[in-house]
């Protein structure tokens, strides 16, 4: 019994390191992670980060995916591995070559003793029979030294090795949540948890609980989600904070249409406020009034059947009066949870990447930044718009762009090269002329007379470095324009709105009347009811929203244990892949070797 508690120790004793390097290579892997969303987003924030871990990832960005692997994960892969093989032939080999050898050694002195007078004669000049050589300098500082590096050094490295290990593990993790605090506002956000808000129950407006009243006939809806699409990049003229307006085209748009900027050439547009910072933060936000708020215990997205089933949004409300609706992307639908919102809340019908490849639009091996470029979406949409005018029912198309996506966009063949050392630039400018160019065939179509056109940013661009010159005083909007709107704001008067007032809006923009001119945490902008930000200020209504929120809790109606039988499935469906494609392998080798 002792014997086999002392091997288990050993063997313990042994491993040990080895687990050291491993945990030293997590935190490594966990610096280096860091420093990857520091340096390819901007202004990230812990709940952004969260939702991506917990949501749906399949058919993200190729490049973005291979950067991560190149730049944090192979490097801590290949750190743990130097570290343990540096430590077992170094360390645990020598240790045992030594004690072999030093076994040896005895029991040759123990055959052949030498007499201590022999000894002390061998080598010497009295010895004609063992004459001494003449050591080089070299050699002589070789022997002086390498004992006293051996006696001295060596073994003091030895014994610090292993505490150094751990000592960086320790440091890395310390500075990376030292700088994490400020860099994406760790600190708030951990504070936040302990602090509860009743700022949005107390403010939300349910859908439910109002009579919306629908025209007589009822107006269709086209929606362009436009990725990371904000006014900053117009000159400072127009309300943005570049040197030139890389959005012409879309400025003209906004002063034809309504984004709510009062008189004057600067444009206007909505904030995003936490919870819709990032794609499908904003889609939630603007279908809803609510920001996209989940706690880290019940963050479970990507294994739920609902996504916030007791929550009314845009699709829902369009569904009871029977709107055909569809969302067309160029993307993989299901990334972040996007699809299962969109059948959750109106049934939408999802026609994605995956989809426009099933119709043969594309060769299957197709593939270009997020899926297929814009080009195609508007092609694509243009089709659509067609077949649902000769349905004949009101409709809801909704589009979301990705050329403009970080980092530096994709350039596709529309694409101009007018600023050699920044691509981002022509992306943006293309996109510009492309959405503008579809709108305007939109206006040549027989249905636009009753169909009414949002176009909005999603939110402010993730890239890092793409506005460094922006002051830090100014405050960034996305891009927002209501066109072909039922409403005329007689009075031209600058509203500062957010995203969330996109909601209601956009149903007044439709001829839509609400009690009250409020929907979700919204208000409606061609009223005279005040928004929230009109109402407290900017900083006092995000300093609320960072709070804890067990009314959105509540709202979200996390299934722990349906996340955990989802998960269950999803394990065995791979197992049962995996068996079909070892059986397809067999039967073709099997059928080779005939």
């Amino acid at each position: 019994m002792e014997q086999n508690s002392n091997s288990k120790k050993s063997i313990g004793k042994m491993l040990l390191p080895y687990l050291l390097f491993f945990f030293l290579s997590l935190t490594c892997l966990f610096r280096l992670s860091y420093l990857f969303l520091t340096g390819n987003w901007e202004e990230l924030t812990v709940d952004e980060i969260l939702f991506h871990v917990f949501a749906p990832m399949g058919g993200a960005n190729g490049h973005l995916v291979q950067l991560f692997i190149t730049t944090a994960l192979i490097p801590s892969i290949l750190l743990w591995l130097l570290l343990s093989l540096f430590y077992f032939f170094f360390y645990q080999k020598k240790e045992t070559l030594v004690s072999k050898k030093e076994e040896n050694i005895i029991k040759h002195l123990e055959k052949n003793t030498i007499p201590l007078a022999e000894e002390n004669r061998i080598g010497s000049e009295e010895s004609p029979e063992f004459p001494q050589r003449k050591l080089s300098v070299f050699s002589k500082i070789k022997n002086s030294f390498l004992p006293k590096i051996r006696e001295s050094f060596l073994p003091k490295m030895k014994k610090a090795f292993l505490p150094l290990c751990a000592f960086a593990s320790l440091f890395l993790v310390g500075v990376t949540i030292a700088e994490a605090w400020e860099g994406i506002s760790l600190g708030a956000f951990l504070s936040s948890q302990f602090q509860s808000s009743n700022f949005i129950e107390e403010h939300y407006v349910d859908p439910k609980s109002l009579d919306l009243k629908f025209p007589e006939k009822k107006r269709n809806l086209i929606y362009i989600y436009m990725e990371s699409t904000e006014l900053t990049f117009m000159d400072k003229e127009h309300g943005g904070a570049f040197p030139e307006n890389l959005l012409p085209e879309l400025m003209a748009l906004g002063e034809e249409g309504e984004d709510f900027a009062g008189e004057g050439e600067k444009r206007n547009g909505g904030i995003s406020l936490p919870g819709s910072t990032w794609t499908m933060g904003a889609i939630f936000g603007e279908s809803t009034g609510l920001p996209l708020k989940i706690s880290i215990e019940q963050n479970a997205m990507d294994s739920q059947k609902h996504f916030f089933p007791s929550v009314t949004a845009l699709g829902d409300i369009l569904q009871e009066e029977g709107y055909t609706q569809k969302f067309l992307l160029g993307s993989v639908g299901y990334f972040g949870g996007r699809k299962l919102f969109m059948e959750d809340h109106g049934n939408v019908a999802m026609e994605d990447f995956s989809y426009w490849k099933r119709k043969g639009k594309f060769p299957r091996n197709y593939w270009v930044n997020w899926g297929f470029e814009d080009e195609k979406l508007f092609l694509y949409a243009k089709e659509e718009l067609e077949n649902l005018d000769k349905a004949g029912k009101p409709f809801n198309l909704t589009l979301l762009t990705v050329d403009t996506h970080f980092p530096n966009g994709y350039v596709c063949r529309l694409c101009k090269r007018e600023h050699p050392k920044n691509q981002y630039a022509d992306v943006y400018q293309c996109t510009s002329r492309q959405v503008s160019e579809f709108v305007r065939w939109v206006q040549q179509q027989p249905f636009y007379e009753n169909t009414t056109i949002v176009i909005s940013g999603d939110h402010p661009t993730m890239d890092h470095d793409f506005c460094n010159d922006v002051e830090k005083s100014y405050q960034r909007k996305v891009y927002t324009a209501y066109l072909n709107a039922v409403p005329n704001v007689k009075e031209q008067k600058y509203r500062e709105y957010s995203t969330f007032d996109a909601f209601p809006t956009t149903l007044a923009a439709m001829g839509i009347e609400i009690p009250g001119d409020r929907l979700g945490l919204g208000s409606n902008l061609f009223s005279k009811t005040p928004t929230l930000l009109e109402d407290y200020g900017l900083k006092y209504v995000k300093k609320e929203l960072e709070k804890r929120s067990d009314f959105m809790i509540s709202l979200g109606q996390i299934d722990k244990e349906s996340a955990f039988i989802k998960k269950e499935e999803k394990k065995k469906e791979k197992e049962e892949k995996k068996k079909k494609e070892a059986e397809q392998s067999k039967k073709i080798k099997e059928t080779q070797k005939k």
